[in-house]
């Protein structure tokens, strides 16, 4: 496995098991998908390993998710200390109550930033069309 011990580590780990989770794979699943062996991705999940970016390519590909996008989830993921996942999951059909709300925060979590920005620039926008022109702020 193409791999690299700089910071991505745990963020990235974590974003694996959820997109692998997700897509309703299994650890053995993934590991076909991508050439990789089980141990890999267990070892990749556990946040024993961190991703180099050939190996984000591939394993995005393998879950059909954007390679980019599948980067940005790892920065933001990594940048956050959040909790570990809720219970077991290993039957992604039967999700309990707590690991829901557990996802909705990571969702809500992972917008929070972006509807700030976007509240800010609308702001932004406001001041400057109310601002006399030719005046400097």
């Amino acid at each position: 496995m193409s791999t690299t011990n700089a910071g991505k580590a745990h963020g990235g780990g974590q974003v694996i098991r959820a997109w692998r989770r997700r897509r309703k794979l299994t650890q053995k699943e993934l590991a076909a998908r991508t050439g990789y062996t089980p141990g890999d991705i267990r070892a990749l999940e556990r946040g024993e390993v961190a991703l180099a970016a050939r190996a984000i390519k591939e394993i995005s590909a393998a879950l059909g998710v954007e390679s980019r996008d599948l980067e940005q989830e790892i920065a933001w993921r990594g940048s956050q200390e959040e909790p570990e996942p809720v219970g077991d999951a290993s039957d992604p059909e039967e999700l309990t109550i707590e690991e829901l709300s557990t996802s909705w925060d990571v969702i809500s979590n992972y917008l929070k930033p972006w509807f700030l920005k976007l509240a800010e620039w609308t702001l932004r926008k406001e001041a400057e069309s109310k601002r006399p022109q030719g005046s400097k702020p």
